[in-house]
This record gives C-alpha cells, structure tokens and sequence, in this order.
C-alpha cells in the first residue's frame, strides 16, 4: 500500500446561502405533481408507483391538484408524495440544488418541530425538480414548473432582549449594520452569561472584535449565535511578558500542569500531539520538542515548569498561545453558527473547535489557526454545513461519522493539517477517507456538493468503518452523493475505501457525479475503489464522476 494510504483510523469530511425567515404555518400547501411510475420491488411486480408533486390550499394535503401550470401566490407547503415510497429527495429551483430531504414527509423547504416550513417564491416563473432515489435504490426525477405572485411579508428569526441583572455584560437590543436583530455583546463581554439569559430561539449578535473565550460557548436549543462583520472568537491567551535569557525569551504561567497528547504525527516527531500552539502576530510557529531545537519561526513549551521559549524578539509583537478546548459545544438542537471567525482552540486531535449537533446550520464562517479540527458534528442529523472557510487548521478541517442526512456544501477547505499530524485516515482537510479534505465516514444520506477541496492530504473521500448500530441499523456508507466540486490533489486519492471488507460501499447509492479534478504531480492512481488505487479511466468505468473532468498540471 502507498504511503499516500496509511493506516486506518477515526475519520471526517453547500449551495448558495439562502436565509430562510421564520414563518406561520396556515397558508398554501405546495405538495408536488407531476406523474412518474416507478417499478416496484420483485414482491410488488405489476403494481406501478405514482411518484407526484401536488399543490394544496390545507397543511394536511387536503384538496391536492397539480403543481404544473398553476398561478400561486402566497407562502407555499411542497412535498413529494408517496413518502412511504421514498428514500430520498434532492430538490432543485430553477435549475439549482435547493436542499435534500432523507426523511418523510419531504418537504420542498424542510420539517421543523411544527411541521412543513412555508416558502415563498419571488414572483415570477419557478421549476421544482425532485431527483428521488426510492428504498430499493431506484432513481427518479420529476419537474413541474408554475408562476407565482408577489409573496407574502414573512416574519425575522424570533429575537429578545437578554434580561437585566446585576451581574450579566450590559447588552442592547439593537438592529445591526450586518442582518443581526437580536442581543447585542459587544467585545470584553461575557458571551455564555448572555446565552444564558436568553430563551431557547434568541438570537445573539457578536460585535465586531475580539471575544476571546476560555470555556466553549454553550447555546440553547435554536438560538442563533450572528457574527458582525469582524467578530472573532479567539481561544488564546495574550502573553505580554518575556524575559530574556540567553539567545531566548521566556514567559512564564500560560501551559496547563497536564496536558494532553492525542494523536499520530509524522514519522520522527510527537510535537503534533499537544495542543497548545503559540502564535506571533497571527502566524503560527512550529513547535520543537527540545529546547536546543529552538529557532526562528519556532517554539519550545516545557510543561513541567510552565514555560514557553522563543527564539525571535516578542517586544513590539502580539504574541498568543491557544487554551480553551473550543469554541462552541452543545448538544442541543436546532442552533445556528453564522458569519463568525473561529480562530486559535486548543481542541485536542479528532475534537472540533465547533462540535454541532442534530439539526445545526453552520453558514458562512471561517475556522482558522484550530489544533485539531475545524468543524465537528459527531453524530448529527440534518446538520448543514454551508458555505464556510476552514482552513490552515492543525488536523482536519470537517469531521463528520455516525451521521444521518448531512449536507456539506459550498465549503473551502485548504491547508489543513500545518501541526504535522501522520498524513493517514483522520489527519488532515476534513475526517472521512484517508486524510481527506472531506471524508465520510459510516455515515448515511450525506450530500457533499459544490465544495472546494485544494492541498489537503486526500480529495474527497467515501470511508466504512466498524462504527456499531444506531436507531436505523447498522452505521454504514449509504446513499452519498458527491457531485459539482472543485478537487486539487497534490498527493492522496479521492473516492471509496473500508477497512471492514466490506465492499458493498460500491454500490449502496454511493456516488460521485460531475466533480472536476485537478491533479498536480506525475502519480497516475488518483482515486480509491475499496482496497484498490485506480487511474481516472478505471473509476469512470466503475460508473463514477459521470459528466466530470480530470486534468493534470
């Protein structure tokens, strides 16, 4: 085996942004029609499965007719109906991909705990298209175009006002130059004593500036964590107080008395293992691991005594050292991450310096200069993980196993991996197949789309593991779709690995469709097909990457 393929291990891995306001239930439902027949499963040969888009004026259905040549106006409902016949649905408006659905009942715009999210189109003629894969693995697609009027006003994302106390940071309810209405916290403030002040569905605006953090933030069910332009969570510590001794300066009490070391790094080195890294105006430095190593560009922790040892000149210099563990943690569900700089955690390897939960979009943020990983969502459902910079992390830049219904899209991720983790299954863009910049490990139901993946250790990767049994059966490789992204391989490989024997992650609607490679280099097997390494001409004929592109530099 390659080096590029190491040894296995814990593994990681969006369309346009698209605000969606929070809206009554009780207008138009919008079930979707236009007829398709599906043959059935060999127990069912004979019987025919009407596949349809409706439209209707009740939330239950009621009164359905077809969606195709209609004039609608108001908030709509959409649905693919029959559910119980469904797996799967990918919507496209106009051409676009517009979410995915794996759950019943398959609404155009998604369930939240109150039932069908309304929709409302912009005026003028739409297309839904639904791209349905049946549970017998069959594939579908129906369109039904409409014309819709001017929609109605919907109502802003639930905010409030965090109470008075005597104790709490001085906050304002304010409207704010970026789209945040909600809980003003301004830089210096206590952020957490404002989630905690605040109900579930709040909504929190960080003000530009540094909010440095020695605790992750802890949000409730649906709140909305909202970064002004320039608001940074930043989990380091300012050290303001060097002294010289010999060739070096020293500072003293910024180390914690037991650090952990988790972790493989490269052969020769253990310096990746501890999470501390030291900054010198925002530039990372490489970290020895004895004191007569120490260099320019470099740092020397000894932890027993508390100290850290530079060799160029602090004075005049910010100069930072990584502490709290992360940035934001809860299991709760429902929150939303957007528009913020995560930057500088200590999270430890395979720990993410922002760890979701079911039900999270995370949208539009950077995640930068983090020991381990950037974004982690252990197993989550319906996560969606959109439009984000993550990179020059010191592992992986998104991890993602044991999840159901994730959406990765739209995301860069380059560069990962600058602590010197050992370049094999979990060390670098995101966790899921080899050091991927994406890696899906036994997860079911993801969609990865339209991301950028440049100078990561791998592409984009398909991974089984011996992950146990969840609620839905074993954790396994199932229904992936990974197409419309943008992949430069300087080593690795993308596509399809298991370390189980398990070769059926070929073909349980594992796919790679319309993603265009760049490779620089001479190797010639760029893509992985279970516990094989082939050329691009062998993986097309394994029918993947259908309308890609492959191109060598």
């Amino acid at each position: 085996m390659k080096p590029k393929h190491l040894r296995p291990g814990p593994q990681p891995w969006h369309a346009p942004k698209r605000s969606l306001g929070k809206v009554s239930i009780g207008m138009l439902l919008l079930l979707a029609l236009a007829t398709l027949y599906v043959g059935g499963p060999a127990s069912s040969r004979g019987r025919s499965i009407a596949l349809r888009l409706l439209v209707s004026s009740a939330p239950d259905g009621s009164g359905a007719t077809a969606l195709a040549g209609q004039s609608l106006s108001g908030p709509l409902y959409v649905f693919v109906v029959p559910a119980s016949r469904v797996a799967r649905v990918t919507f496209l408006l106009d051409g676009s991909v517009y979410r995915t659905e794996r759950f019943a009942p398959f609404d155009f715009n998604g369930t939240g705990p109150d039932g069908a999210r309304p929709w409302s189109p912009t005026t003028g003629r739409h297309t839904i298209t639904a791209k349905i894969t049946t549970k017998h693995w069959a594939r579908r697609t129906i369109s039904a175009s409409f014309s819709a009027a001017a929609p109605t006003t919907t109502a802003a994302p639930t905010t409030t006002t965090a109470p008075t106390t005597t104790t709490a940071p001085t906050t304002t309810s304010t409207v704010l130059s970026s789209p945040c209405t909600g809980v003003r916290v301004m830089p210096g403030a206590n952020v957490q004593q404002v989630i905690d002040a605040s109900p579930s569905g709040a909504t929190i605006c960080l003000q530009a500036g540094t909010h440095r953090l020695v605790q992750p933030l802890s949000p409730k069910a649906n709140q909305w964590l909202v970064g002004a332009p320039g608001a940074v969570l930043n989990g380091a510590l300012l050290i303001t107080s060097f002294s010289r001794a010999g060739a070096t300066w020293v500072a003293d009490g910024k180390l914690p008395p037991a650090p952990t070391a988790v972790g493989v790094c490269t052969a020769g080195y253990s310096g990746c293992k501890h999470s501390e890294a030291v900054f010198y105006d925002d530039r990372p430095l490489w970290r020895v691991m004895k004191l007569s190593e120490l260099g320019s560009g470099k740092f020397y922790e000894d932890y027993t005594t508390g100290k850290v040892y530079l060799a160029d000149d602090p004075n005049g210099h910010t100069i930072e050292v990584a502490r709290a563990k992360a940035a934001i943690k809860s299991s709760a569900t429902g929150v939303t991450l957007k528009g913020l700089t995560v930057e500088k955690f200590a999270n430890d390897a395979q720990r993410g310096a922002i760890v979701g939960a079911s039900d999270w979009t995370i949208e539009g943020n950077e995640i930068r200069l983090n020991h381990g990983v950037g974004i982690e969502t252990p197993g989550a459902r319906n996560v969606k993980v959109l439009d984000n910079n993550v990179h020059h992390n010191g592992q992986l830049g998104i991890s993602g196993w044991r999840n159901t219904a994730a959406l990765y899209q739209g995301n860069t991720l380059a560069f990962n991996n600058t602590a010197g983790f050992y370049n094999a299954d979990w060390e670098a863009g995101t966790r899921w197949v080899d050091g991927a910049g994406i890696m899906v490990n036994s997860a079911r139901d993801v969609e990865i789309a339209g991301n950028i993946i440049d100078s990561n250790f791998n592409g984009i990767t398909l991974r089984q593991d011996d992950r146990g049994t969840g609620s839905l059966g074993p954790y396994v490789v199932t229904g992936a779709s990974v197409h419309d992204n943008q992949v430069t391989m300087r080593r690795g490989t993308s596509g399809l690995s298991s370390t189980t024997g398990d070769s059926a992650i070929t073909s349980r609607d594992n796919t790679f469709e319309r993603n265009h490679y760049t490779i620089i280099g001479t190797d010639l097997t760029n893509f992985s097909w279970v516990g094989s390494e082939v050329a691009w001409a062998q993986w097309q004929r394994y029918g993947q990457d259908a309308g890609g592109t492959f191109t060598r530099r």
